[in-house]
């Protein structure tokens, strides 16, 4: 299984949050928000995300967070 460190804004609550997932058959799991505990899909590998940002000229504050995976 391999990991990846990854970036994310939840789409339900706004949350700005970082850590690693284990990735499942190559693809991403899916995750609950660390702050509101919903599902969320807004979240990339990490390098990317940064990129993303650089581009738009946004600072976000990520916390390093700890995911529950949605089984």
């Amino acid at each position: 299984m391999k990991t990846m460190e990854i970036k994310g804004l939840c789409e339900n609550c706004g949350f700005a949050y970082m850590g690693s997932v284990s990735l499942k058959n190559g693809s991403f799991v899916d995750i609950k928000c660390p702050s509101c505990h919903k599902l969320t899909h807004n979240f990339d590998a990490a390098p990317a995300v940064d990129e993303l940002n650089k581009a738009e000229g946004k600072t976000l504050d990520y916390k390093e967070s700890v995911f529950e995976i949605v089984q």
